[in-house]
């Protein structure tokens, strides 16, 4: 039986994904973990999640399946993901099947899915949900109530703070409209608000980057010698910038908060 748990406003609601998954099309899910922008992040869930093999994962979340192929070829997890549109959900099992994984994807409301007394996972993952509802403190609280005690919860949401933040709401303010301004400090207070929850590693990951801003989109709209100009541009930029910069507020494309869910004493 579903259950009814309080829930933070969502800025984006299940029509706004419907039309933006529809408008993305068919998209390849093996994740390189090599690339410049993902490594950092990589690095970060190889010292994090030792002894994976075998270990329930889930990702809230999770279309196209992405981030599902990538813990179950890289760390060998059993997973399974949620999605509350139908169509997503669907789509995710035919792309991992594709690639030979097995899944179990789940459509249901986050916040009304009850998962049964003995249901928990080893795992609890989201990339790129927590930035699309207003009370972050309660949807970080529900990744604790679905993962075990002891468990581990993974959060990463885009650096808005910066340099990408102004580039998108200048390009894109449709998109940026329905995403919340995150720093660390604030993602790491609403973490810690939760009682159960003890942070093990947190910060800003990847180096410059112009994946999700909305550049490259609006250069290929302009015809093709100003998209292929631009993206050579972007590309020498982005290339440069990896020896240039550290991983930084203005800079880096990615938060990311590791935490463990405490035992009940």
């Amino acid at each position: 039986m579903d259950r009814e748990t309080k829930e933070p406003r969502d800025l984006a609601g299940r029509e706004h994904w419907k039309r933006f998954w529809a408008e993305a099309g068919e998209m390849d899910i093996r994740l390189n973990p090599r690339t410049r922008n993902f490594s950092d992040l990589h690095k970060l869930f190889v010292r994090c999640l030792p002894g994976t093999r075998g270990k329930r994962f889930m990702e809230l979340g999770c279309y196209p399946g992405r981030f599902l192929w990538y813990f179950a070829t890289h760390f060998g997890c059993r997973v399974s993901g949620m999605e509350y549109v139908e169509s997503c959900c669907r789509a995710t099992e035919k792309n991992l099947a594709r690639e030979n994984i097995q899944s179990e994807i789940i459509n249901a409301d986050l916040f009304k899915y009850d998962p049964g007394s003995n249901e928990s996972w080893d795992i609890i993952a989201s990339f790129g949900l927590v930035e699309h509802f207003v009370d972050g403190e309660l949807i970080i609280q529900r990744h604790l109530e679905l993962v075990k005690p002891g468990g581990l919860v993974i959060v990463t949401v885009p650096n808005l703070q910066g340099l990408y933040g102004k580039i998108l709401k200048k390009l894109d303010p449709r998109t940026y409209s329905v995403h919340r301004v995150i720093s660390l400090e604030q993602l790491t207070g609403e973490a810690l608000a939760c009682s159960e929850c003890e942070i093990v590693e947190a910060g800003y990951y990847g180096r410059l980057g112009f994946g999700h801003t909305g550049l490259r989109e609006a250069a290929r709209g302009l015809g093709k010698p100003v998209d292929l100009t631009t993206r050579a541009l972007l590309y020498a930029m982005e290339n440069t910038a990896q020896y240039l910069f550290k991983p930084s507020s203005c800079f880096s494309p990615y938060i990311a908060l590791v935490a463990r869910k405490r035992p009940a004493s």
